[in-house]
């Protein structure tokens, strides 16, 4: 496993996020990832490190981020101090069900 990236986004702004993922893009275009991979790596640290920032309380000080890659697989690790996000908590289970109804139960993947 070969470290590519390791940052860690402090404050835990959207801000900061930006900045990170701008480093990682240009990272991944420095090791000659294809832009279609990159574009994908990017986009799922994006929204990971966005349902962070949006969707904890407290929000989280730190992001920490590595990105990681062994025999062309990448791992994206995220590692914050946020509160964890509980999907069973009556508020939560009423926001799902909304979401089923507007969606019609589509799943997502």
């Amino acid at each position: 496993m070969v470290s590519v990236v390791h940052e860690t986004c402090r404050p835990a702004t959207l801000e900061r996020v930006s900045q990170t993922r701008k480093m990682i893009a240009q990272t991944l275009k420095a090791r000659g990832v294809s832009d279609q991979l990159s574009n994908k790596i990017q986009l799922c640290y994006s929204e990971a490190t966005a349902n962070l920032l949006e969707h904890t309380d407290p929000m989280p000080t730190f992001i920490d981020v590595c990105l990681e890659c062994s025999d062309g697989k990448w791992l994206l690790h995220l590692n914050d101090d946020g509160q964890s996000w509980d999907p069973t908590l009556p508020e939560r289970v009423q926001s799902l069900d909304t979401f089923e109804e507007k969606e019609g139960g589509a799943v997502w993947h």
